[in-house]
């Protein structure tokens, strides 16, 4: 009997200890981010433009310009225009602990000038030349353009 109970309290703990492995941890799925919006930003001067993406993952989502002085991105993907130009904007994904993996992607911005239209000169007077004969209806400013000369002639 002594025997017995001696083989007993030997082989539990090795029983034991052998069916308590730790379950393998899961694979952490791997993060996507997809840039719905456009890949590529066109983006006027002191405009601004929504880039809209979206991940499979809740870790936190950040956003970055490449170069600020030609546009700026805010914590919500809205793109300003600061100067005309080409920049990327990366947005990236923190990983979460074994459940996500880290990811990032990137858009292209450029970044234009401002158009003026033609037709806003279309109603300007035409440039003053010297030698060129003009109507000044005030005697101040008649004064003004026969009498003042500069030396330079600028």
């Amino acid at each position: 009997m002594k025997f017995r109970l001696f083989l007993l309290t030997l082989l539990v703990p090795v029983f034991i200890s052998c069916n308590d492995k730790p379950e393998p941890k899961p694979e952490p799925t791997p993060a996507t981010i997809t840039i719905i919006s456009s890949n590529d930003v066109t983006v006027e001067e002191g405009q601004t433009s929504e880039i809209i993406a979206s991940t499979n993952s809740s870790g936190a989502v950040t956003w970055t310009s490449a170069d600020e002085s030609v546009a700026t991105v805010s914590s919500t993907g809205t793109i300003t225009g600061v100067s005309a130009g080409n920049t990327t904007i990366t947005v990236k994904v923190e990983a979460v602990e074994d459940l996500f993996t880290a990811a990032e992607a990137t858009v292209n911005v450029t970044v234009t000038a401002p158009e003026i239209p033609e037709d806003v000169y279309a109603d300007a007077a035409p440039e003053v030349k010297d030698g060129d004969v003009v109507l000044a209806c005030n005697a101040d400013v008649e004064k003004f353009l026969t009498d003042v000369h500069y030396n330079n002639h600028d």
